[in-house]
């Protein structure tokens, strides 16, 4: 009944592991990058699982889908860098959005399955570093579904959003993040928001003082 510590094989050069994050998981998985920052996922107890994870390089990490097993990320597709869903088991690859705007240029997307939508799954992204949008899996003009913006909430006047996660409170959906905000060349700032599209509040919530 105690933890121990042990190196995964083969002894690889490896950085930044990213884990799965499901209780009672028989295959919990990781993610990490190699020294050209190509990345990897691979369930932690089988090495021959390791595969490199498609249209991803560079020193942004990829996030699991909880109840998943899917990858959520930022891509360059063309124009602009976009959001997309990997499927270790099938290997299918989905863009999920096709919107203007450079995804998550120093952040990183969240997937969850969201209580006020019946537990339907919704995913955000901070667009050029400044406005945090919430996408939801919805039918447009009867022509099917797809991935749309429901909320979007952009930061003060020269600000920065860093490092929003969503979280889960009394059958809400809420994301907490940090904030760049000028003067201020690093974070300093900390922000709330409530994803509810009828009425979203985004409210700082503490500021550190200098």
């Amino acid at each position: 009944n105690a933890w121990i510590a042990e190196v995964l094989s083969p002894d690889d050069a490896r950085n930044a592991p990213y884990g799965s994050n499901d209780k009672d998981d028989p295959n919990p998985r990781i993610t990490y990058v190699d020294q050209d920052f190509i990345h990897y996922w691979r369930e932690v107890n089988e090495p021959a699982t390791e595969e490199v994870i498609p249209f991803k390089t560079g020193k942004r990490s990829v996030r699991w889908v909880d109840g998943k097993r899917w990858l959520i990320y930022a891509a360059t597709m063309d124009q602009y860098d976009q959001i997309v869903l990997y499927d270790v088991d099938t290997k299918a690859f989905d863009q999920l959005t096709f919107d203007a705007g450079n995804k998550d240029i120093t952040t990183v997307p969240w997937m969850w399955p969201a209580p006020e939508y019946g537990g339907e799954y919704i995913f955000c992204t901070v667009v050029e570093d400044t406005e945090l949008r919430i996408y939801r899996n919805i039918d447009v003009d009867n022509q099917g579904k797809q991935w749309s913006p429901i909320v979007s909430m952009q930061a003060p006047s020269g600000g920065k959003i860093v490092s929003p996660e969503p979280f889960v409170h009394n059958g809400k959906s809420y994301l907490i993040m940090a904030m760049i905000t000028p003067p201020n060349r690093q974070p300093t700032a900390i922000w709330l928001a409530d994803l509810d599209p009828t009425n979203p509040f985004f409210r700082k919530v503490f500021v550190k003082a200098l």
